[in-house]
């Protein structure tokens, strides 16, 4: 037996009274609304869907409003996700980058999703692998790693900003092997 839940789209809050049932709320665009309230203190409205309010609400209403929030961190501020022409959220889009050698991945603040470690060789030379918050092969490291003659190729989601850039450092015995830096 299939059962289907289908929404409403409302332009403003109904007066519901006690045993009333309501439709699921949507916005215009089809996409589904929550919002979670004390009983005792009514719906909280939020103008902007922030910390800020999360904040205000807690503080003064004792209400919380919890937001799906269709935006992801660039490491610097928050930009909207993608979608297609009907709100649809799409994947997640990344720039990448290879190095086989020291190297910039980015000159700017971002955001490091993962870098994929493959030798070039059947036998890569061994050495550290090291990740920096910098422009150069200096600073913070994000992620370091040492390579051997014996490893496989593999991903490491890191999941990282960045607020300088990225820079991928290879030692001076590391060779043979490259690294790809998925990055926005």
């Amino acid at each position: 037996m299939r059962s289907d839940i289908h929404g409403k789209y409302l332009s403003s809050n109904p007066t519901l009274v006690n045993n009333e049932v309501a439709p699921v709320r949507v916005n215009s665009a089809g996409i589904l609304q929550v919002e979670l309230y004390s009983p005792n203190q009514g719906s909280f409205v939020p103008s902007r869907a922030d910390n800020a309010d999360a904040v205000a609400a807690a503080a003064t209403l004792n209400n919380l409003a919890v937001f799906a929030r269709n935006s992801v961190f660039n490491g610097t501020t928050w930009d909207r996700m993608r979608g297609d022409t009907n709100g649809t959220l799409v994947e997640q889009r990344f720039l990448y980058s290879r190095k086989t050698a020291d190297g910039q991945v980015k000159g700017s603040a971002g955001f490091l999703h993962a870098i994929s470690i493959s030798p070039l060789t059947a036998t890569p030379t061994a050495g550290l692998l090291t990740v920096y918050d910098s422009l150069t092969e200096t600073g913070t490291i994000i992620y370091t790693e040492w390579i051997f003659a014996t490893t496989p190729g593999h991903t490491v989601i890191l999941d990282s900003v960045f607020s300088t850039g990225c820079f991928i450092g290879f030692d001076a015995t590391l060779a043979n092997v490259a690294v790809t830096a998925s990055y926005r």
